[in-house]
């Protein structure tokens, strides 16, 4: 797979699209991050509600708008994936001269059961990874001398008798503690987690080109096509690396609320508010960004699973 000419094709593409890219960028980011913010919105309206619904005669009520919160942001984390992937069948309609257009991006709901089965397939992979990861991670770190404070609580548990070490152990054991594994399970996790995301990665490419193959085809093809690629779509990821950073920092903007305090800077307002202005300023500079340059990017991954695809899988 070459770079230069999946980032040259994808823009070549792009000149020759009937439906400007970006204009559908505009839309598919647009909708999303204003969903976003409509449930960050109602989410800050319900707790206020909540939390003033104080004493024993507001438990009731406090229960119910406790559960429309939790409802409401399960909703979106659920739904917003089959949003996600419309601009991925798109992008393969674009490099492929295909007709497309903001109908398009309602193809993951209109494959709906396929997606579905396709993502509980990766989110089991990816838990049961971080499993292994968790489990290789704690195993190395015990035979570190980090965890020698942890052996001497676990000959004073066997002492006194107590079955349960947390008995044990302070807040402030806990804390460094975990701060002690965090390195551990960072490189676990990067040794493990991420090679498997890699091959796991053109999974949605693969079921919106073909849905009616089902979620185990779009595994297996996954695999295949990233087979010996990887070093080449991680070549594409960094050439990217100027998206990514800017990304990154819309992200963290989102978070200023949380990060400036952290740096000693005091805001003088509401802790609400900040996170609600932090957080849509967050979003009107990834919503720039994205129509700036996402187009390019989509396109550039449309055409990197074009060059993968061997003829036969397409005539299968």
């Amino acid at each position: 797979m070459d770079i230069s000419q999946c980032r040259s094709r994808g823009q070549e593409a792009l000149g020759q699209a009937a439906y400007p890219m970006k204009k559908l960028v505009g839309i598919h980011t647009g909708v999303a991050l204003a969903s976003g913010l409509v449930v960050t919105l109602l989410s800050y309206l319900l707790s206020m509600g909540a939390g003033s619904a104080g004493g024993l005669g507001g438990l009731g009520n406090r229960a119910i708008l406790e559960t429309l919160q939790t409802m409401l942001q399960l909703a979106s984390t659920l739904l917003m994936p089959f949003w996600q992937v419309g601009l991925v069948a798109a992008s393969i309609r674009l490099v492929r001269r295909q007709d497309f257009g903001p109908g398009t991006l309602l193809e993951g709901f209109r494959n709906f059961g396929p997606l579905l089965r396709m993502n509980l397939l990766r989110w089991g992979i990816y838990l049961m990874v971080v499993i292994l990861a968790t489990q290789v991670a704690s195993t190395v770190f015990m035979l570190t001398p980090l965890a020698s404070d942890l052996y001497a609580l676990s000959e004073q548990m066997v002492e006194a008798g107590i079955s349960d070490i947390t008995q044990l152990l302070t807040p402030e054991a806990i804390q460094d503690l975990a701060m002690k594994m965090l390195p551990f399970l960072l490189g676990a996790a990067v040794l493990l987690l991420i090679p498997v995301m890699f091959r796991l990665r053109m999974m949605d490419y693969v079921l919106m080109d073909r849905p009616e193959k089902g979620a185990f085809y779009a595994l297996r093809m996954s695999l295949f096509l990233t087979r010996g690629n990887c070093k080449a779509l991680l070549k594409l990821d960094l050439s990217f690396w100027w998206f990514y950073l800017l990304e990154l920092l819309a992200v963290a903007v989102s978070y200023g609320d949380l990060l400036l305090p952290l740096l000693g800077v005091a805001l003088p307002m509401d802790a609400g508010l900040a996170s609600l202005l932090f957080y849509g300023v967050g979003l009107a500079g990834q919503l720039a960004l994205y129509v700036w340059r996402m187009d390019r990017v989509a396109a550039a991954y449309a055409w990197a699973y074009e060059a993968l695809r061997p003829k036969p899988i397409e005539e299968e």
